[in-house]
This record gives C-alpha cells, structure tokens and sequence, in this order.
C-alpha cells in the first residue's frame, strides 16, 4: 500500500503548504530520496548530485499526527557503461 508524503526545503524559505507530495510504499528515506531525484530532474541543473546536499522536511500526510523527519540529502552521479555483440 502506497503512502502519502510532503517535502520541504526550509532552507529555501518553503513552509510544509509549499512542498512536494510523495507517494511511495517505503518510508520517510524513500520519501525524501524520491523528492530529490524528481527535485534535480524538474531543476535540470542536477545541483544535488552535482554535491551540493539538501537539507529537507518529511511528514506523512494520510496518516494524522506523524511527527516531521530532517534529512540531509545527498547524490552522486554514476557513469554506467553496457556493451553488446555487434553484428557481423
């Protein structure tokens, strides 16, 4: 069963009403790692796995009175190389 979660950036003046929502079936980790890759994606700057960490708030939104997880967030890029037999 999917979850419900927000994300924030106090960092960056957002409050929780200015967060991303979450969906995932893991926990607050899973969350805040989700919210950075779409976070670099929707950027297109990729500043997180470019090493600048993000320091972000995590709540679960479907389930009431669940308490405010902070994480630092971090990233690496990873060259990934594949290689296949060539036809003759």
């Amino acid at each position: 069963m999917e979850k419900e979660y927000v994300v924030w950036r106090p960092d960056q003046g957002q409050e929780e009403e200015d967060g991303h929502k979450i969906r995932c079936r893991d926990d607050e980790y899973t969350a805040a790692e989700l919210w950075a890759d779409w976070s670099d994606w929707n950027s297109a700057d990729y500043s997180i796995v470019k090493g600048n960490d993000a320091t972000v708030l995590v709540r679960r939104i479907d389930k009431p009175g669940c308490k405010i997880f902070k994480f630092n967030v971090t990233g690496e890029s990873v060259r990934q190389y594949y290689a296949a037999i060539a036809k003759p």
